[in-house]
This record gives C-alpha cells, sequence and structure tokens, in this order.
C-alpha cells in the first residue's frame, strides 16, 4: 500500500538497489515494493522505509503504531 501511494504521489527511488540481509524472508510479490520504498529518499537522504536496523527489514513482523507514525510522517514531509 505504501509503495502504491508513493507511486500516486509521484515519489521513485533513485536506485531500487537496497539490500537486507534478510531479503530472503520477502515474499515474491513484495521484493520490488520494498526496494521501491527503501530507494525513496529524503532531502537528507533518510528513506521512506528504512528497516528495522542490523540491515534487517524484518517483513514478518508486525508494523507498530509508531513505525506508521514516523512512515506516514516521512511521507508527508516528502510531499511539502
Amino acid at each position: 500500500m505504501l509503495n502504491n501511494t508513493a507511486k500516486l504521489l509521484g515519489l521513485k527511488g533513485e536506485s531500487a538497489e537496497t539490500f537486507f540481509a534478510d531479503s530472503s524472508d520477502f515474499e515474491n510479490w513484495a521484493v520490488e515494493a520494498i526496494k521501491n520504498v527503501s530507494a525513496i529518499k529524503n532531502k537528507e537522504g533518510i528513506a521512506l522505509m528504512l528497516g528495522v536496523g542490523e540491515n534487517k527489514f524484518l517483513p514478518k513482523m508486525n508494523y507498530t503504531r509508531e513505525q506508521a507514525y514516523i512512515t506516514i510522517y516521512r511521507l508527508y514531509d516528502m510531499c511539502k
């Protein structure tokens, strides 16, 4: 959903070559979306989605409210 929203807003990643240590856990249908949202960066170079640290994305982990707030704030900030 976030990838579709970013596309609708005209946000594109500069390079979709972001790799995560746990990329083998990505579902096939999600790979391109994960690459895109982690490649979209703001003026300071901070990605729309960064993962959870230690170069991990943890795609099967629950997405917390705090993570959602930060992601939506970054999305808003990139559209100003």
